[in-house]
């Protein structure tokens, strides 16, 4: 009886051994593929609502009423403000535009959604070799107002307003937020 019960006791304690030696093996250690990882860099929220606001205050100097979203690189929105004065749908709109210019301007090349949508224009062809579809994607609108936010090296997010007299308005806001942070982030020229 304390043969077997010393038996069980080793066999337990070998399992154990065997357990934690698979754990911390280097095969286990590090999964495969971890080296095909890469890094990004986020668009801190302090320096979104400094966009977002100071497109607001472009706008407003100029007497229109907008809001102004800023989204990171996978559309996801950070800041999202509404003007004093704004209408309900430029809340709506403004994160459209942001979320375009983030998903659609790298991959067309451009840095505007005036530039997205004069592209889709001329091509008909949609997203690379996509065709366009026949019903709406969620959250894509091809039209002015939105910007692409990236440095030299790869894309941030990407910044849409709404509400002014066109969207190309709505745009120049959205550069001039952009141009004056300049100084506060290394972001690339538009």
């Amino acid at each position: 009886m304390i043969a077997t019960a010393l038996q069980r006791l080793l066999t337990g304690v070998l399992l154990v051994a065997i357990a934690l030696g698979a754990v911390a093996s280097p095969s286990w250690a590090e999964p495969a593929g971890l080296e095909s990882l890469r890094s990004e860099h986020r668009l801190p929220w302090t320096l979104a609502d400094t966009l977002a606001a100071k497109a607001i205050e472009n706008c407003q100097q100029q007497g229109a009423h907008v809001s102004a979203t800023v989204v990171d690189q996978h559309g996801l929105p950070i800041v999202q403000l509404q003007g004093d004065g704004a209408a309900p749908h430029t809340w709506n709109l403004s994160f459209q535009k942001a979320y375009t210019a983030a998903a659609l301007g790298p991959l067309q090349g451009v840095s505007t959604t005036s530039a997205v949508a004069a592209k889709l224009r001329a091509s008909q062809q949609g997203v690379g070799e996509l065709a366009l579809p026949t019903t709406s994607v969620a959250n894509i609108t091809p039209i002015a107002g939105g910007m692409v936010i990236e440095t030299d090296h790869e894309v941030l997010g990407g910044i849409g307003v709404s509400g002014a007299k066109s969207g190309l308005q709505d745009e120049q806001c959205a550069a001039n937020a952009l141009e004056s942070l300049q100084q506060a982030m290394p972001l690339k020229s538009q």
